[in-house]
């Protein structure tokens, strides 16, 4: 039972909400409707914060008001409205993901004319496989990964990307999304103690290779065989904090 209800405290984290959030969260879901100061008595936090906490909660849709009840108390919304709101999530991220990839051309030609602006290199499909081999042997990185779509349109690729984890020297966190098992099982075996493997729990159309390392991200769209390098700090550093993100919701 414990274990089930992880999915559900990493679902809430996804949303997201803060731990406060989630442990008021949590109080209601395991109870039939509790008053604020009930609330406030379960959990030890301050009742002023916990009013915040729940109209936060309302906020966010997580939580409703228990209109059968004669004193006002709150209660946890059905689980199919929360999974309503994970995928709304997901969604936003998906198009904001894509928004960005396809603006990136344009983006760079606003920047030409400043001497600071940000590199962008594109690479072909023959280019690409020493280019990983390149970042794998010679760096550290952080990644979020589809090996399915690797393995369905390039298995040359996918063949020499494991190769490569396997003898890495540097230190690396992946991130895969897949709902193939026995992928995501050839990623937990890789033997190398620099090599460390998360993957996403549930269904994610993250259909890209990204890889950020250095002052740099790598993304790559295999069911296409392009490539392109940023060099940019700033953008790195959010492609980073990305992943440092997802990393703690992953399993």
């Amino acid at each position: 039972m414990r274990h089930t209800q992880t999915y559900l405290l990493k679902a809430l984290g996804y949303i997201p909400c803060s731990d406060e959030e989630i442990q008021v969260f949590m109080k209601l879901f395991t109870s039939n409707g509790l008053k604020v100061s009930e609330i406030a008595e379960r959990t030890g936090i301050k009742r002023t914060k916990t009013y915040d906490i729940v109209e936060k909660l309302l906020a966010k849709g997580l939580i409703q008001e228990n209109l059968k009840s004669k004193v006002k108390t709150f209660r946890t919304v059905n689980l199919i409205t929360i999974k309503k709101i994970l995928k709304e999530k997901l969604e936003k991220f998906q198009q904001s993901n894509s928004d960005f990839i396809e603006a990136i051309p344009k983006l760079s030609q606003l920047q030409k004319n400043d001497p600071n602006r940000t590199k962008v290199r594109y690479y072909e499909k023959s280019q690409t496989p020493k280019l990983l081999k390149q970042i794998i042997n010679n760096h550290s990185f952080k990644a979020i990964y589809d090996p399915e779509t690797t393995y369905k349109n390039n298995r040359k690729i996918m063949k020499e990307f494991v190769e490569s984890l396997n003898t890495s020297k540097h230190d690396i966190r992946e991130i895969i999304c897949t709902k193939n098992k026995p992928l995501e099982n050839m990623f937990r075996k890789i033997d190398n103690t620099n090599y460390n493997v998360k993957a996403l729990p549930g269904s994610i159309n993250y259909t890209i290779d990204t890889i950020i390392f250095d002052n740099k991200v790598y993304i790559a769209n295999y069911n296409s065989d392009v490539a392109i390098v940023i060099e940019d700090e700033q953008m790195s550093k959010s492609f980073e904090n990305l992943h440092d993100w997802l990393w703690e919701k992953a399993i």
